[in-house]
């Protein structure tokens, strides 16, 4: 739970184990003392032990206000680098959860200790030792069993307010069970006493709050980019977290699928509150060139290894190639592999293909320890602030990588650019350089992507064409906006004897051993100094005039390079307005020309009003063929809006096909259940619920 609070990296969870101990510690310090001059050991065990159950029922009250709590000491205390004070801030947090119980937990200890001597009568200090023993060693086996029950059983099955209700409640029985049955007093007494707490403690747990799940896995934390943006986001006004679409709490993780945070129109996929993967056009690009770029570099495309499924947008973008033949994919988490119904509309619907196998297990040991060899191997972990991810970005896990390819394999993986220093970017990359001599870097809208070898890199244009146009892949990569072969290059970065040269003098790694990427990660993710590396990159990266781009495509015709590459840029902003100005003028040919334009700049803050000015402007001219093709877009791009799934149920409706109407407002109900717009066109068609 405080993962998704205060971030799941190995700080976070340092400090959360930090304050438990300190808890159980100043508890076992104050007992000591309090228990001193007792007469009443068995009331005493009864009271703590039942407020142990008692205190985490209070917590429910105020644990949905935690990631905002989080955020206002944020902007308060905060620095633009990372400081001791970040530290308290997730101590302080961690302790309004843990510190009600363990400080209770700490007094029982030696509560209990006193109880058990004077019921056997024992008074040497030899002997009580020795109970201090027998108690330490029950209380170990009980914290076993209490920790595989939670972590195995209880949490997957219950969920997590489940599982407290359930802890507390035990405690507060057993606490019962003490005064009723050992506590001497008089019996009526002791009836309407346990019946009085019974009652006042299932009350609080009946009145107590839901979880808000949607403020819980939003992952506010991941959004303190600096103060005055994240104080915007806080601002009640401007709260827009968006819709819960799916929730499951995991083992490994919770899983959240979030529709029109922050009113973007998109859906994300979150782990523990930490974003994954999104529909929207900039956070999936880099999603599907680590699908395209390494088997569009492969010698072979036959058997694939992908490493996490995500929101399975690469898995289904390797299936594209017809050479495949089978894909591996390794995934920790099942509930993922459960909330992949949602994206299906953009990730061609990998698990319906049968060159599909998943496995439900950790990537890196299926491959380690499996026998399977390798045409490609692509990687999509998680950020390396997550506690447990750093080892995915390790030497030691790219030798194995390097070890499970065939000749003239591809090994492709994602390395952020955002929350991470150069620094650490570059013994990143430096630990893949160790393990593969061949490297090259791309980047997708502010996201590195890299492709590594054992053999040089290159892509011989005449067979890149030929897997370029091959028509599935051709159509997914128009879908991107990437028209032509020449469009990859606008993507590339630098490779081979560039990254050499980059990285020259950067001599640290990051291994199994020193682990030293996992706890650097959480202080880069609070300095603000450096942003987006993008900017970094391209003014590091030496400067060859195409020389390797000659080397890394040989064939490609360079002399056609730079009019591909300026035909790249466009101006949907601008075209925008000029389809205003064209409006007012009523001079609707130029207003269809300059919409299309701002459509086709996936940089334009204006894609979403000019496709559905040009909806409207189509449908004035019947031509209802050309509407549906644009609220196609839209909904692929903007999945949550409901008016292109209204206005492509209305050309159905008036092509007479009303179950098709019925079935693209289903669609849009997926998405956006409540929407008010999307409800009275369903009662339009009869439909309800």
């Amino acid at each position: 739970m405080l993962a998704r609070i205060i971030g799941p990296s190995v700080h976070a969870f340092s400090m959360m184990l930090a304050t438990y101990l300190l808890g159980i510690g100043l508890g076992s310090l104050i007992g000591a003392r309090a228990i001193r001059n007792i007469t009443h050991h068995r009331s005493v065990v009864s009271v703590i032990l039942g407020a142990i159950g008692a205190a985490p029922l209070i917590t429910l009250f105020y644990i949905n206000k935690l990631p905002v709590w989080y955020g206002l000491l944020f902007v308060r205390f905060s620095t633009a680098e990372f400081t001791i004070w970040n530290l308290v801030l997730q101590a302080l947090i961690a302790s309004s959860l843990i510190l009600p119980a363990t400080l209770l937990m700490g007094a029982f200890f030696p509560a209990v200790t006193l109880a058990f001597t004077r019921e056997q009568g024992w008074s040497d200090d030899r002997v009580k030792e020795t109970a201090v023993g027998y108690l330490y060693f029950y209380n170990t086996i009980g914290g076993v069993i209490g920790c595989l029950a939670a972590g195995f059983w209880l949490m997957p099955a219950a969920g997590i307010k489940m599982t407290i209700l359930l802890a507390s409640g035990l405690n507060i029985v057993l606490a019962l069970a003490v005064y009723l049955f050992g506590v001497k007093t008089a019996r009526w007494k002791k009836i309407l006493t346990g019946l009085s707490i019974a009652a006042v403690c299932c009350a609080t747990a009946i009145v107590s709050p839901e979880m808000d799940q949607t403020m819980l896995n939003a992952g506010l934390y991941s959004e303190m980019v600096n103060k005055e943006y994240f104080t915007n986001k806080l601002a009640p006004q401007n709260r827009k977290l968006g819709n819960l679409l799916y929730f499951h709490e995991g083992i490994n993780n919770s899983v959240a699928v979030l529709a029109n945070k922050f009113n973007d129109g998109n859906l994300t996929l979150h782990f523990s509150g930490c974003w994954e993967a999104s529909t929207e056009i900039h956070g999936r690009m880099h999603l599907k060139f680590l699908g395209h770029l390494p088997m569009l570099f492969a010698r072979k495309t036959e058997t694939i290894g992908v490493i996490g499924f995500g929101a399975g947008i690469t898995t289904g973008a390797v299936l594209l190639y017809p050479d495949v033949q089978r894909v591996n994919v390794f995934e920790l988490e099942s509930s993922v592999i459960q909330a992949n119904r949602y994206f299906t509309f953009i990730n061609h619907q990998p698990l319906a293909d049968p060159r599909t196998h998943i496995f439900m297990v950790d990537g890196r040991s299926q491959i380690t320890y499996g026998t399977q060899q390798y045409d490609v191997i692509t990687s999509d972990p998680i950020h390396p602030f997550v506690a447990g991810s750093a080892n995915l970005y390790t030497l030691d896990f790219y030798r194995i990588m390097s070890g499970r390819l065939n000749p003239g394999g591809i090994f492709c993986q994602w390395i952020p650019l955002v929350g991470i220093t150069p620094e650490s970017y570059n013994i990143i990359l430096n630990s893949m350089h160790q393990a593969f001599p061949h490297l090259a870097v791309f980047s997708f809208c502010g996201e590195s992507v890299i492709i590594a070898s054992m053999d040089p890199l290159r892509a011989d244009w005449e067979n890149l064409e030929k897997r370029f146009y091959s028509p599935d892949v051709y159509a997914d990569l128009t879908s991107l906006d990437v028209l032509t072969p020449f469009n990859l290059v606008s993507f590339f970065m630098g490779a081979e004897s560039q990254i050499n040269q980059y990285l020259s003098g950067v001599t640290q790694v990051s291994t199994d051993d020193n682990v030293w990427l996992e706890h650097r990660i959480p202080m880069d993710s609070v300095d603000l100094r450096w942003g987006n590396l993008f900017h970094m990159l391209k003014e590091k990266l030496p400067v060859d005039d195409y020389r390797m781009i000659e080397q890394v495509f040989p064939g490609m015709p360079l002399r056609d390079l730079p009019g591909n590459l300026a035909a790249l840029k466009k101006e949907g902003n601008n075209d925008y307005k000029l389809a205003q100005i064209a409006y007012k003028k009523s001079d609707f040919e130029a207003m269809e020309k300059y919409l299309r334009g701002t459509l086709s700049d996936f940089n334009s803050s204006f894609i979403y009003p000019a496709g559905i000015q040009l909806m409207d402007l189509l449908q004035t001219m019947d031509r209802d063929d050309e509407i549906l093709s644009v609220a196609g877009f839209l909904q692929k791009n903007f999945p949550v809006y409901p008016e292109a799934y209204i206005a492509e149920a209305r050309v159905w409706e008036k092509k007479g096909k009303p179950d098709r109407s019925i079935e693209t407002l289903d669609r849009g109900w997926m998405f956006a259940p409540e929407n008010p717009n999307l409800i009275k066109w369903r009662r339009h068609f009869g439909v309800s619920g």
